[in-house]
């Protein structure tokens, strides 16, 4: 039966090795089951890829929300790896001076601060980490960044449907920021339509 099962699925997916695809979506997910939902390069690619898909669906909305959660899980996963700092819980010691008098107001006695994207890259610039210059450098920071299409659509704090435009320019930005191409994101096959 699973000969039989193997050859109808070839057959359905002539585009596809489907014991290659089986095998690395296999590891893939092998990985994903690791993390306990911690940002990892990873779930980033998983993001990417599964931000692709509702594009491809027309999903704008959901693609840029996901691509938004990718730039920010890249940057907590940086600052674990690099910097063993944990976004969620960053202590006003643990700050450069230049970051400590700026976000000292923040902060409350014996809490630390929970860091919001544009902060966490803020942070790794002042570590003098690339990826936190490289962010800057894309002008994520600016007003005319991409990523205000998530802030206006109504899965953050708008009224505004993402267009297939918004979401092509931040999957060209989340692409050179991350610096993974397209072709080593994960492709789940398709079904033909009929």
């Amino acid at each position: 039966t699973t000969c039989n099962t193997a050859n109808d699925l070839d057959a359905a997916l002539p585009n596809h090795n489907l014991a290659d695809t089986l095998k690395a979506h296999r590891e893939h997910c092998s990985k994903l089951a690791t993390l306990n939902n911690q940002p990892s390069r990873e779930l980033v690619i998983d993001l990417l890829a599964n931000a692709k898909r509702r594009a491809d669906q027309q999903r704008f909305d959901d693609a840029v929300a996901r691509l938004y959660r990718a730039i920010e899980a890249l940057a907590q996963w940086q600052l674990h790896q690099q910097h063993q700092l944990n976004a969620s819980a960053v202590t006003l010691e643990q700050l450069p001076p230049s970051l400590r008098e700026q976000w000292c107001d923040r902060a409350t006695p014996n809490k630390p601060l929970k860091l919001a994207l544009q902060d966490d890259y803020q942070l790794l610039k002042e570590q003098g980490d690339d990826l936190g210059k490289r962010f800057f450098k894309l002008e994520l920071d600016s007003n005319k960044s991409p990523l205000s299409a998530r802030n206006a659509s109504i899965l953050a704090h708008g009224y505004q449907p993402v267009s297939q435009k918004s979401f092509d320019a931040l999957w060209k930005v989340t692409l050179e920021l991350a610096r993974i191409e397209p072709k080593n994101l994960p492709v789940w096959p398709q079904l033909p339509s009929y």
